[in-house]
């Protein structure tokens, strides 16, 4: 396909992908009844001490907040594994995605720009970073170097336009730190061949994954307590890893 300009060499969106795209249905209805050793979608949210930087979540309700999402990153993780550690923060929410909703899956962290053009009110750039494979920008002395490891070694043919089964990602992010999946949020977009639009997304759980032999962190306990706050029906699940 030929998107902006650009030659993709990817079919993602039309219905050759859908046995790919059922696998993912699997993981939304074990995602609803909270299968145990089942693979699940989280978002992580990590406590921040300025305001600058606080989560959207911890201001409204997290259902309405990813409603109003164009693209939300989340990891596929097994849930309720004692010896599988495969999340970017200790806290996070479970979420219960339509499969027509995922666009990206990545063994690695892949740095996709989820806010991209919002400051400079460009409605264009989230597509354009997508389609183009444009990382966020990274600071620091490796920040070149790890931007090119992302382009070069992270994603098929340049792009996030890039979809595998969920047994097959999990294979894939063995001995990494954890994946990355990128879903759409808002509900009623038309992406994929044969599927109807995007749905809504359903926070199932408030998850704290803690290791074996440690202390809780305090700053965890207030951000399990404001996400509680906010969100009173979804339970609060507990998990300790070695």
């Amino acid at each position: 396909m030929r998107i902006m300009g650009k030659k993709i060499d990817s079919k993602i969106f039309d219905s050759s992908n859908k046995k790919t795209l059922m696998k993912w249905g699997d993981v939304y209805n074990c995602t609803k009844s909270l299968i145990p050793q089942a693979l699940m979608l989280i978002h992580t949210v990590r406590h921040v001490h300025t305001q600058a930087n606080r989560s959207p979540l911890l201001n409204q309700d997290a259902e309405s907040a990813f409603n109003s999402w164009d693209v939300i990153s989340t990891s596929l993780i097994e849930y309720r594994s004692k010896y599988i550690r495969s999340q970017w923060a200790n806290v996070g929410l479970l979420l219960a995605v339509p499969p027509q909703n995922i666009i990206g899956t990545f063994s690695e962290d892949v740095s996709f720009q989820n806010h991209a053009g919002i400051k400079e009110n460009n409605s264009f750039a989230l597509a354009e970073s997508y389609f183009n494979g444009t990382p966020k920008l990274f600071e620091g002395k490796k920040a070149k170097e790890r931007f090119n490891y992302i382009r070069e070694h992270l994603l098929p043919n340049k792009s996030y336009a890039h979809i595998t089964t969920p047994e097959n990602l999990m294979i894939n992010s063995k001995h990494k730190r954890y994946n990355e999946v990128l879903v759409v949020g808002k509900s009623n977009v038309n992406i994929h061949a044969g599927f109807p639009p995007t749905g809504h997304i359903t926070v199932c759980g408030i998850y704290h994954l803690t290791t074996f032999g440690n202390k809780t962190d305090p700053d965890d306990e207030k951000l399990i307590g404001q996400l509680k706050v906010l969100n009173p029906n979804v339970p609060v699940i507990r998990q300790e890893v070695y």
